[in-house]
């Protein structure tokens, strides 16, 4: 999707944003929730990211930022992930996966892979039957549909592709806090001058969503690929033709081999400190890599909903709200 169908999107964007920043400080000084305290930031950027994914795909969001609640079926996706994670271990090993089929575990697990492809089946089809004059993903997907001819099973597909890429989660250190917040009071006057175009230009903002991304990778597994029928070298080895091959997110992107500091958020390592100046940059592919790389890829800022969102929602926040941690680990 370009940048211009992006850009339309960004009030439904900036609305849940607003949102989840007046829910946040309700049940901080105690207006929502019952007693003043301490409020779930993960739980809540979750909350809001498939709020806006829902709204964004299928019409309408999951209600989770209204209500206070994780929908039933955005826990199915978190099991689902883990689930898929499990198995493409257990595939490498030759004969475990039958054996592990056969255990209740992991036909437990399949079945929530198959609950969520449902569900989210059943939102696309529902989408599908409403007419709508406001745009959202799946009117790109229909148009693409008039000139591509793109089949049911595949609109769905996608579908579900949108809302299980879409949502990520971050988190930063309280020195790396107080930078950011000098950055974003020093160019935002207004709340009103905050908007996704606006956002993008934050040299530290930037850095500090690639840091987000690398010691926390959106997808921290390992992207397959097939060699192709004559062979190819792979980090200096030749490997045959129809082999699956592939690099682990996590393990590449924490590895003291590409990265000084390897566990450390250090978002000045993405803004030429000398002491992070022998960096393997190459090995940051938190949407993998090539032809079938992450769908909404513009650049390694990444200029897609998830980062409109990471930056509108983090400006927003931190210019309306003060964060005092609590029960929250030192990543750096």
């Amino acid at each position: 999707m370009s940048d211009k169908a992006l850009s339309a999107q960004q009030e439904i964007i900036t609305g849940y944003v607003g949102q989840l920043i007046e829910e946040l400080r309700g049940r901080s000084i105690g207006k929502k929730g019952g007693k003043k305290g301490t409020v779930d930031m993960v739980r809540w950027f979750n909350f809001t990211s498939f709020d806006i994914l829902g709204d964004l795909a299928f019409g309408e969001p999951f209600g989770c930022l209204r209500s206070g609640i994780m929908h039933p079926w955005i826990e199915l996706i978190f099991t689902a992930i883990k689930s898929v994670m499990d198995m493409q271990i257990i595939r490498r090993v030759p004969g475990l996966f039958p054996m592990m089929m056969a255990i209740a575990g992991m036909f437990q697990q399949s079945q929530h892979l198959q609950d969520q492809f449902m569900f989210c089946q059943k939102k696309a089809r529902e989408r599908l039957g409403r007419e709508t004059t406001r745009p959202d993903f799946m009117t790109y997907i229909l148009r693409a549909t008039e000139e591509k001819g793109m089949t049911q099973d595949e609109i769905e597909a996608n579908a579900q592709i949108l809302i299980m890429a879409g949502s990520e989660t971050t988190a930063s250190a309280l020195s790396v806090m107080q930078k950011l917040r000098k950055e974003i009071e020093s160019t935002f006057q207004h709340e009103s001058d905050i908007t996704m175009r606006s956002t993008q230009g934050l040299e530290y903002l930037n850095a500090v969503l690639q840091e987000s991304m690398r010691v926390y990778p959106p997808v921290p597994c390992t992207f397959p690929r097939t060699t192709p029928p004559g062979g190819a070298t792979v980090c200096g080895r030749y490997v045959p033709g129809g082999y699956i091959v592939g690099i682990n997110q996590l393990a590449a992107m924490t590895s003291a081999k590409n990265f000084t500091d390897p566990t450390k958020f250090v978002p000045e390592r993405w803004l030429g400190d000398e002491r992070y100046k022998n960096d393997c940059k190459k090995a940051y592919q938190p949407f993998s890599y090539g032809p079938r790389n992450c769908l909404g890829k513009k650049n390694e800022t990444c200029s897609h909903t998830s980062a409109l969102e990471f930056r509108v929602g983090v400006v927003g926040g931190v210019k309306r709200l003060a964060f005092p941690a609590e029960g929250m680990d030192d990543v750096g």
